[in-house]
């Protein structure tokens, strides 16, 4: 029973989270509910969370890149890497708890500049020179957040995508494929070799992430942009209110 529930935990969050994010703040604490320690929890999470991305990969190849270039792929897979796993070495040592009333408040603040702009995450606008750099910078502090405290992290970063880089919001999901399982395997092998995950939990969620996320990524693509956009606002004030107050 308990290994059922956690494949359709996993299956919700990754589906979820590959239509609008957050998919942390679903997995984890189904995960405390189940008794894990916040560490073990996180590590378990992490580690099946590249099934998910395994997924979302799958069902991006059949597609051609959405709009972005293998170069800018390449680009964010070499910062996310390093940020990825300076944030898993963080968060062995530090508890977490701390950072997430923190990410509330910031999410807070991302809805009324999400939706100022009605283009933002609709229409692609590339960024170019300084702000081509800064957006770097930003993707390197949001991923390394991402390897510190996952819950909450993903959602920022969605942000600095189509804020800071100009994509849309599904060519946000598309550019950082290969930079989520690459740097999602480096965060694995930090938290496994402090013996921070529960491979028997991680293994079924794993495989409820991976069919999850290519379900809703399909899902994702097929509705497109316009339709993502107000459902990501709408994560975005459930995780902030649930952050900050609970």
């Amino acid at each position: 029973m308990e290994i059922s529930i956690v494949f359709a935990l996993g299956f919700i969050s990754a589906f979820i989270g590959s239509i609008a994010g957050g998919s942390g703040l679903i997995g984890v604490p189904g995960l405390l509910m189940l008794g894990l320690p916040p560490h073990i929890a996180l590590g378990t999470f992490n580690f099946a969370d590249v099934g998910s991305s395994i997924g979302n990969i799958i069902k991006f190849s059949q597609y051609k890149n959405l709009g972005v270039k293998w170069k800018d792929i390449l680009i964010l897979t070499a910062i996310a890497i390093p940020a990825a796993m300076i944030g898993a070495k963080i968060v062995v040592s530090v508890d977490p708890k701390i950072l997430s009333k923190l990410i509330g408040v910031i999410l807070l603040v991302l809805i009324p500049l999400l939706f100022k702009n009605k283009n933002l995450g609709v229409k692609s606008t590339p960024a170019k020179g300084a702000k081509l750099i800064w957006s770097h910078i930003a993707f390197f502090v949001a991923r390394a957040w991402g390897g510190f405290f996952s819950p909450g992290a993903g959602l920022i970063e969605t942000y600095v995508r189509i804020k800071g880089y100009g994509y849309t919001i599904l060519q946000g999901k598309a550019v950082t494929r290969v930079a989520n399982i690459t740097s999602g395997i480096g965060i694995v092998l930090i938290f496994a070799s402090s013996k921070m995950i529960d491979y028997k939990l991680g293994v079924a969620m794993f495989f409820g992430m991976l069919t999850g996320g290519y379900i809703g990524t399909s899902y994702a693509i097929k509705k497109g942009d316009a339709w993502l956009k107000p459902l990501l606002g709408i994560a975005i004030v459930i995780t902030s209110i649930k952050m900050i107050f609970f």
